[in-house]
C-alpha cells in the first residue's frame, strides 16, 4: 500500500509541474493575442479551465502528501515503541494506608 501511495504521489507531482507549464503557456498566449489587438476570449476561457484543473491537481497532491506522511508515521510506530521488559505488580511498591506517600 505504501508503494501505491508513493507512485500516486509521484504522478500527482508530475501533473502539478506539467499543469503549471500548460497554464504558463496559455497565459502567454492570451497576453500575446491581447497585445496584438486580437480577440482572446476563447483563450481566456481555456486559461480559466486550465487554472481550475491546476487547483484540483494541487489539492490532490496535498491530500496525497498528507496520506503519505500519515502512512510514514504509522509504519514508524513499531520502532518508536520498542518492547521493554514487563513490570510485574509484585515489583511495584504499594503503600499501606498507614504509610505516608513518598515524594
Amino acid at each position: 500500500m505504501g508503494g501505491d501511495i508513493q507512485e500516486r504521489l509521484r504522478c500527482a507531482e508530475r501533473h502539478v509541474v506539467e499543469g503549471a507549464q500548460h497554464v504558463d503557456r496559455q497565459r502567454d498566449l492570451v497576453k500575446a493575442l491581447e497585445r496584438s489587438g486580437q480577440n482572446a476570449a476563447t483563450e481566456r476561457r481555456i486559461l480559466r479551465q486550465l487554472e481550475a484543473v491546476q487547483a484540483l491537481q494541487v489539492g490532490d497532491l496535498g491530500r496525497l502528501q498528507t496520506q503519505s506522511q500519515s502512512l510514514w508515521q504509522l509504519t514508524s510506530l513499531p520502532t518508536l515503541f520498542k518492547a521493554t521488559e514487563p513490570t510485574f505488580v509484585a515489583d511495584v511498591p504499594f503503600l499501606t494506608p498507614d504509610q505516608p506517600p513518598v515524594v
